[in-house]
């Protein structure tokens, strides 16, 4: 009887059963194990970014700043073609020289100087803003143009109004 309880199927299919439990015990401990994983890879690869992320990622900074020094150029380019190709051109430069604000005569020209030389990098760092949350570009340049649009709509209004 010793013999035939040896050799019976029984006891190879038990072990079998044993190992397939096993199996899918680790396989489900190495499931569990993978995404903590791949969270730790992420980390890593956050890690070591690329050389030229910080480039990438602030392009419209460092052409804002790029421009601004074409920028006194350019005011003196609007002005001699009139009033609204300057409110066209530069609007927070004018909107700041308006008399609504209560600035004198030379905070105002000081602030509308400033605004001059500001107003590239100032539209970079709202483009790159724009980016960093997600934005596309035509999204980005759309919501910038919006902006310009409001600072427009309100000097058209500054200078009929009163």
């Amino acid at each position: 009887m010793n013999q035939i309880a040896t050799t019976m199927p029984e006891a190879r299919h038990r072990k079998t059963k044993k190992n397939i439990h096993a199996a899918s015990s680790q396989s489900a401990v190495q499931t569990a194990q993978e995404p903590k994983q791949q969270a730790v890879k992420k980390e890593k690869s956050k890690d070591k970014k690329k050389p030229g992320a910080f480039l990438v990622a602030f392009w419209p900074i460092a052409v804002g700043l790029f421009l601004a020094g074409f920028a006194q150029e350019w005011y003196a380019m609007a002005t001699q073609a009139g009033i609204w190709a300057l409110r066209l051109t530069f609007p927070y430069a004018t909107l700041v020289s308006q008399p609504a604000f209560g600035l004198d005569v030379h905070g105002a020209a000081h602030w509308s100087h400033l605004m001059v030389l500001g107003q590239l990098p100032l539209d970079g760092v709202f483009m790159t803003l724009l980016l960093a949350r997600g934005k596309g570009l035509q999204s980005a340049i759309a919501q910038m143009l919006l902006v310009h649009g409001v600072c427009i709509l309100v000097l058209w209004l500054l200078t009929f109004a009163g």
